[in-house]
């Protein structure tokens, strides 16, 4: 739908270029309204530009370029700094996605091409702005220590590729969210309070669930079997305690990918792995015993944690091995 009033607003063939503009501010403030602004100006300027075909300069084969006006208000073609090239293809692709949207698909935050290549574009100036604003600082660092040319530049571009890779990172993560927030406003829409209760009760369980579904396997691994009358019980027990091992993070309520690079930082994940699930499976011990579940699974949930756990053991001794002693 439109924007209901266009009072102030460039010409529609002007949207190209101010799209371009507009990246300067785009990581650190919300503008839906801005996108949802520009959008339709995009939408007005192609409309514009098919229907004057033959003296639409911005529009290059293939490509969509920024475009500026003379004084005499004539269309020239230019190409913004602050503008990656427009593929017509980036173009009927998200007027496409406008229009499902329209009809109530979730879209998500940077899945139109030309929103994600704004934020790739911007993401791009912006790390290199931040490897400009650190290098003489860096420069000096380095000389200070002794550190040859060359290495001090290889250093340089790498710290601008953290910085590339943070924001990436960043908008990323804010994407998630961004989801995960509109889904939750989307279900409470549709539900009643009480309806939309159970749904989230039901979404806290899977994570249970999938456990289960673990001690199961691991169960049929070693010749056992669960009475089913068991198994509600049992996954009541496991998410009481929030005894987990198995990580889950692609749902609408779930936590953020906890990523480990490293042989230190993956090795201090595992050993608070570890710690963690010895707490939360001496819960499980007590609610089981609380709750009289018969020993037999008990002794199978003991065995099921134990062996996660041993893994878990095995993997921090690999990451580790033992120095190799000198043969001097």
């Amino acid at each position: 739908m439109p924007p209901t009033s266009t009072k102030g607003r460039p010409k529609p063939v002007w949207a190209l270029a101010l799209l371009g503009g507009f990246v300067a501010g785009y990581f650190f403030f919300d503008h839906s309204t801005e996108l949802r602004a520009l959008r339709y100006d995009l939408a007005k300027a192609q409309a514009d530009l098919r229907a004057t075909k033959a003296t639409a300069a911005p529009r290059a084969t293939g490509h969509w370029r920024a475009a500026s006006a003379t004084k005499d208000g004539q269309v020239v073609v230019g190409t913004s700094p602050m503008l990656p090239l427009l593929t017509d293809e980036d173009v009927k692709t998200s007027l496409e996605m406008n229009d499902r949207a329209a009809h109530g698909e979730y879209i998500l935050q940077f899945e139109r091409p030309v929103d994600r290549k704004l934020m790739e574009d911007g993401i791009r100036k912006f790390s290199a702005q931040i490897g400009s604003n650190n290098a003489p600082k860096l420069d000096a660092i380095f000389a200070q220590l002794g550190v040859a040319a060359e290495a001090g530049e290889q250093l340089k571009t790498h710290q601008q590729k953290i910085a590339l890779a943070s924001l990436q990172a960043e908008q990323a993560i804010q994407q998630v969210l961004t989801a995960r927030n509109e889904y939750d406003k989307r279900v409470q829409g549709l539900l009643p309070s009480d309806a939309y209760t159970e749904y989230r009760q039901y979404e806290a369980s899977q994570a249970a669930v999938r456990e289960y579904d673990g001690i199961t396997a691991y169960a049929s691994q070693n010749n056992l079997q669960i009475d089913p009358a068991y198994a509600g019980q049992i996954q009541a027990l496991i998410q009481g305690s929030q005894a987990y091992t198995r990580g889950w993070w692609h749902g609408p309520y779930d936590i953020l990918p906890p990523i480990g690079v490293g042989q230190q930082m993956v090795t201090q994940q595992l050993f608070d792995q570890i710690s963690q699930i010895n707490q939360t499976v001496g819960e499980l011990r007590q609610s089981a015993a609380t709750v009289g579940l018969p020993e037999q699974y008990v002794s199978l949930l003991d065995g099921y944690y134990s062996q996660i756990i041993q893994t878990k053991q095995r993997t921090i001794a690999q990451l580790n091995p033992p120095p190799v002693a000198s043969t001097k």
